[in-house]
């Protein structure tokens, strides 16, 4: 979900030259040029991996591939998709001179705090999920934490295909509490890294919109893109995972960051829903 975004806005700026990864021929139709491309590989292919490397010199590789669904019948895959593969992106990174951007996840947090959890708190996941995750955070280069809405290829992952595939009612919880951001906004962040050649100290760099319910963000997406659903207002779930806003988005992601709203707006704009 937020590979595609990060590709189909990257490759708008004429100066950058994108190569994707994918996995199925719909994902290889998003590319439209010579110059912008997509390449097949299987992400547990050690020789496929050094070959899109030596082939692409990239300057820049930002890791987008994750697996958020848990399947006990193989976990040692769920672990090398999210614990190992960064961690030898980052010892690529040294052999083949590229900067890496790794994507992780407000699932690193549990939810048991309730104020904002800041970017140097120390992790407390419970779950598979968020430990597979923070496994990955210590790679050579930039991470960033947040929690993503978008649009898949597939129009089927994440809640706002849910969302816009549910028909009746369904259930938005008053007291869950979220505050991530777009793919599109993701994606202009990264733009904006890579603009600036931006270096960290290793800590986690965490982007955040304001602070909403989920009942509240089920009426956003609603409204802006014109559904009819019967949204319930559910107060029998508390907690939600929401972070603190890190310094590098003060400083150098102010004039990226819009309210959620507008994110809203230019996310459907450009997907063309």
């Amino acid at each position: 979900m937020v590979g595609n975004a990060v590709f189909r806005y990257l490759k708008l700026n004429p100066d950058f030259i994108v190569s994707g990864t994918a996995r199925t021929t719909a994902e290889s139709d998003l590319a439209e040029s010579s110059k912008n491309k997509y390449v097949f590989f299987d992400v547990a292919d050690y020789d496929s991996i050094e070959r899109i490397l030596q082939d692409t010199k990239p300057d820049w590789v930002i890791n987008c591939i994750a697996d958020t669904r848990v399947k006990t019948d193989n976990i040692q895959h769920y672990f090398f998709i999210n614990s190992v593969f960064p961690q030898l992106l980052s010892q690529y990174s040294k052999v083949h001179k590229f900067r890496l951007i790794h994507l992780s996840t407000n699932g690193v947090f549990s939810a048991e705090q309730s104020a904002p959890y800041i970017d140097s708190a120390e992790s407390d996941a419970r779950d598979i999920y968020g430990i597979s995750k923070l496994l990955s955070e210590n790679v050579t280069g930039i991470t960033l934490r947040t929690s993503f809405i978008g649009h898949s290829i597939s129009g089927k992952e994440g809640l706002i295909d849910w969302f816009l595939t549910s028909k009746g009612t369904v259930q938005g919880y008053s007291h869950v509490l979220w505050n991530g951001i777009t793919t599109l906004t993701a994606a202009k962040i990264i733009e904006e890294i890579i603009i600036r050649d931006l270096r960290t100290n290793g800590t986690p760099l965490q982007i955040v919109s304001e602070t909403l319910s989920k009942y509240d963000l089920m009426n956003l997406i609603q409204e802006i893109y014109g559904t009819s659903l019967q949204i319930d207002n559910n107060s029998t779930k508390d907690g939600g995972i929401y972070l603190a806003e890190s310094d590098a988005q003060k400083i150098y992601f102010k004039d990226i960051m819009q309210p959620l709203v507008e994110q809203l707006k230019e996310l459907k704009e450009f997907y063309g829903k």
